[in-house]
């Protein structure tokens, strides 16, 4: 990620790990051996067992608990995997190569597209990369309704399904004409529509979108998100990286936010509690109508949400607005437009780049301030996990011991069920997960380097506050490669579980002599 943020009052395990002989200082003792085989687990390992997933395959079913085991790479049409309400781990691996190309003319439906077509139920998509994404979507309602929603990961969710620490890279571009019928278009960089969480997700999508809506009639309008097109619930510690250009060409309104489209709720949603809290847009946003068009429609850009409806009731905390907004009506740093006041506190944007919020603030002393870039960096949240890289010296010819060292930034004291998962993949072999409390904090570690000398560290220089200790015991020698999948988990002082990902690989025939790192960035 390339704005890491720490975020004020919160918290937040930012994990470093680095390999090192670490001396009598471990929180817990991994012994890796020989997994036992799981049978709840279905592994996908290439894009034909991944396009089975929800088919006739009966092996392969929609509700089933999937886990990437290695880097996939589609190639063609991707045919969006159907309604979805299993888990889907991707385990900090890749799909690259998403392509979706299509045309629907006055077909009476309401498609969604992504690698899924909708997650339902508990369904859960998480740990997951997408790479070269490029999805063209082209819609005509004339005669008969055409009401799309477009995402990365899923064109929407419903029920409970919720998506977290996911990354989607490439683009998305959405061609819609409404005239006489609905033409609803939700898009999203990882969700067209999302009634339930989005956390710890990333977009660094190029997400264009036209919008030529001539409906007068309620629902031909057009929501344009980084993140979500349209949220009912909560959309927490996300980034947008990516640009989301939305331009109309009709008459019915068209919004565009860094990180959603819109917060808006009707009929079963009106109940929903929509917040958006703790998330950051670097982007350039804009949402504008051509020159030649003398309808001149509503339209808005935010930086955090592009607009709020007059029977939403939305909660936006702790957003920060690095991006240029544009727009030929409504711009704000955080906000487009709203009908009805949302609580709004401490969200961040850059002094001399334009008003928190595109329409008329003066009543909303509470939204927030502007403030330097350079002030701002310092002041956002981070969850993001970074790998140093060393490696620890051999306990013997055939096996050597590794030590994970992470740090804790914040307040300690108000984090619950701090912990780690580890697992370790090598000649095709996946050795069995552990699973541990962290139960011991520190302030300074010491270890020998490859020359037998002492050296000593405090967390502060290697960039945390605490540090904790984990040691991997007996890994064997002259394997090849060994990847580390570590996960990090937490319960912060909300109740939000916290749940991050970092996977790393040694080369296990040439273990180095060990040696501290210098201070982590």
């Amino acid at each position: 990620m390339k704005n890491k943020f720490s975020r004020k009052s919160l918290l937040l395990v930012s994990m470093t790990v680095i390999l090192a002989t670490v001396i009598n200082l471990f929180a817990g003792v991994v012994a890796f051996a020989d997994d036992a085989t799981t049978t709840d687990i279905i592994e996908i390992e290439s894009a034909e067992e991944l396009k089975k997933i929800g088919g006739t395959d009966t092996n392969y079913p929609a509700d089933g608990n999937y886990k990437l085991v290695t880097n996939v790479t589609l190639s063609g049409e991707w045919s969006p995997l159907p309604k979805f309400t299993g888990m889907f781990d991707g385990n900090g691996y890749t799909i690259s190569g998403l392509q979706i190309t299509k045309t629907y003319t006055n077909t009476n439906s309401d498609p969604q597209i992504g690698l899924f077509a909708t997650l339902s139920g508990t369904a859960t998509v998480k740990n997951l990369t997408l790479t070269n994404v490029d999805i063209e979507a082209t819609t005509e309602a004339s005669s008969s309704k055409v009401r799309l929603d477009v995402g990365a990961i899923a064109g929407g969710s419903t029920d409970t399904a919720s998506i977290s620490n996911c990354k989607v890279s490439g683009t998305i571009t959405v061609t819609q004409t409404a005239t006489t019928q609905n033409g609803r278009t939700r898009i999203g960089g990882i969700l067209g529509y999302a009634q339930d969480k989005v956390e710890y997700c990333e977009s660094n999508l190029a997400i264009t979108v036209t919008s030529n809506n001539a409906n007068s009639g309620a629902g031909a309008w057009c929501y344009v998100g980084g993140i979500v097109g349209q949220s009912v619930s909560s959309v927490a510690y996300c980034v947008n990286n990516g640009t989301v250009t939305v331009t109309s060409t009709g008459t019915y309104p068209a919004y565009a936010g860094g990180i959603c489209g819109t917060n808006v709720t009707w009929g079963s949603d009106a109940n929903f509690a929509v917040t958006v809290q703790n998330c950051v847009n670097n982007g350039n946003i804009s949402a504008t109508y051509t020159n030649e068009n003398s309808n001149k429609p509503s339209v808005g850009a935010g930086g955090i949400l592009g607009y709020i409806s007059t029977n939403t009731t939305a909660t936006l905390n702790n957003n920060f607005n690095f991006g240029m907004i544009a727009s030929s009506e409504y711009a704000g740093q955080i906000l487009g437009y709203y009908e009805k006041n949302p609580t709004a506190s401490e969200n961040y944007g850059i002094t001399g780049n334009g008003k928190l919020v595109g329409k008329d603030e003066a009543d909303n002393s509470n939204w927030g301030t502007t403030d330097t870039k350079e002030n701002l960096l310092k002041k956002q949240p981070t969850h993001s996990t970074q790998a140093v890289g060393y490696q620890t010296t051999k306990a013997t010819g055939v096996t050597f011991d590794l030590r994970l060292v992470a740090t804790v930034d914040g307040n300690y004291e108000t984090l619950t069920n701090v912990g780690f998962t580890v697992s370790a993949t090598y000649s095709d072999v996946t050795k069995t997960e552990q699973t541990f409390d962290i139960v011991t904090l520190y302030t300074g570690i010491s270890a020998e380097d490859g020359t037998g000398a002492t050296v000593a560290y405090t967390a502060k220089e290697l960039g945390g506050d605490y540090i904790f200790v984990l040691a991997c015991k007996n890994l064997p020698t002259n394997v090849g490669d060994i990847t580390f999948t570590v996960t990090t988990f937490y319960t912060d002082a909300n109740g939000k579980h916290i749940n991050t990902v970092q996977t790393f690989t040694v080369n296990s025939n040439n273990i180095p002599s060990a040696d501290m790192p210098e201070a982590a960035a």
